[in-house]
């Protein structure tokens, strides 16, 4: 049996407050989607809301993947959305993953000084130049069962044993840095980097629990994948 223990997420950027509304940014080849969270004092009912803003991601180079700030403030404006915690998935390009063997019986300090340490001998970067987050997994492994003449208590020891794994995710902070500097142009709050599997889970958990709608403003211009992830960074921008 596996169970899956989330140590902290690749994200909170912040330490204040939980803001009432998050705002989810997707960018794609040809524009840029929105989505803002319902309000967590329940004013604005169980539905997130979707904008669209069609743009041309130019001129081609490294900077193509940010849109200018000042289209995104215009699309916020014209929105009309007022959230400005915001919460961007991170591109597969941009990530690297891990998995890790840790000891069992270590507490929650010397679980990220082994995760450091081993990154240290895997990283092509120093880990300081690094942002890294974790998710343990328990293995419960059922032992075989020992000769009938060892102690009863050696038995019980022995029937179940416990083995720690780590799975890790690194992204360059110069890539998060920018990111930033990027949002606080936009006059947005980064508060959240996260996979695009992640944001997409936890949309998926969030539409079955309240049968919320998809996006049909987005439908001609974003996959039904694409519109999960922009509704679970729009939730997981004010959700722990």
């Amino acid at each position: 049996m596996v169970q899956h223990i989330k140590e902290k997420h690749m994200t909170r950027l912040w330490g204040w407050r939980v803001p009432k509304r998050g705002l989810g940014l997707l960018m794609t080849d040809n524009g840029v989607a929105m989505a803002q969270s319902p309000s967590s004092d329940g004013e604005s009912g169980q539905h997130c809301a979707w904008h669209w803003q069609g743009c041309s991601l130019e001129p081609p180079g490294p900077e193509a993947a940010w849109p200018p700030a000042g289209l995104v403030r215009q699309a916020l404006a014209k929105s009309g959305f007022q959230a400005q915690a915001t919460a961007l998935a991170v591109p597969e390009t941009e990530l690297q993953r891990f998995s890790l063997t840790l000891d069992a019986g270590l507490n929650a300090r010397q679980m990220h000084q082994a995760i450091a340490a081993q990154l240290n001998s895997l990283l092509t970067l120093p880990l300081i130049d690094a942002v890294w987050d974790f998710e343990i997994s328990v293995h419960n492994a059922t032992a075989s069962p020992l000769p009938g003449n060892q102690p009863a208590w050696l038995q019980a020891a022995m029937q179940t044993q416990s083995t720690l794994s780590a799975d890790v995710l690194v992204i360059t902070r110069a890539w998060v840095n920018t990111c930033e500097q990027w949002c606080r142009a936009a006059g947005l709050q980064l508060v959240r980097l996260e996979p695009p599997w992640q944001a997409s889970t936890r949309w998926q958990l969030f539409s079955q629990q309240h049968n919320s709608p998809a996006a049909e403003t987005l439908a001609d211009v974003l996959s039904i994948q694409q519109q999960a992830v922009l509704g679970g960074l729009a939730l997981g921008a004010v959700t722990p």
